[in-house]
């Protein structure tokens, strides 16, 4: 299932970060994880000459998407990844069909908005679940409190770099 939507500008700042509710959620850390993805994307473009295309971060697949100066990384948490691909194409091709000659223009609050609008216009175009379907809602959903640890990952990494 799609848990996460980023939408990450040339700087690896997050434009759009958006979660599928609560129990498939990267928790608070959604513009760390999106700053995390830009810089192992980077990294892995500096070693290889062919493109990034996934990245696989413990449980979480990130497919990533580039169109213009925007990278998209859809964050999936199951082994249907020909699938997610194609649905993120359609999400690339939509934020590009609304957004994309306004972006630069949009202060912080606007993208506060714009996310929260996107998200919905997701879930509304089942594109995107709201949560995973398994309770009506994730107040009672033992994995309500799991997030990704950005910190460990991201300090682990460091950990093995020369």
């Amino acid at each position: 299932m799609i848990r996460n939507v980023f939408v990450v500008g040339d700087s690896g700042q997050a434009l759009i970060a958006a979660n599928f509710g609560e129990c498939h959620s990267l928790g608070e850390n959604g513009r760390m994880v999106s700053s995390l993805i830009s810089a192992i994307h980077s990294f892995a473009q500096m070693l290889s000459t062919s493109s990034v295309d996934q990245i696989n971060l413990g449980p979480l697949t990130f497919i990533l998407l580039l169109r213009d100066e925007l990278m998209f990384a859809v964050a999936v948490d199951d082994d249907h990844v020909e699938e997610h691909i194609s649905t993120a194409q359609r999400i690339v091709d939509l934020f590009m069909g609304q957004y994309a000659s306004v972006i630069g223009e949009f202060s912080e609050e606007d993208l506060d908005r714009v996310s929260s609008d996107f998200a919905e216009e997701l879930v509304d175009r089942g594109l995107t679940d709201r949560n995973c379907g398994r309770q009506p809602d994730c107040r009672n959903c033992e994995n309500r409190d799991t997030t990704f640890p950005v910190e460990k990952t991201a300090s682990g990494i460091s950990e093995r770099m020369p």
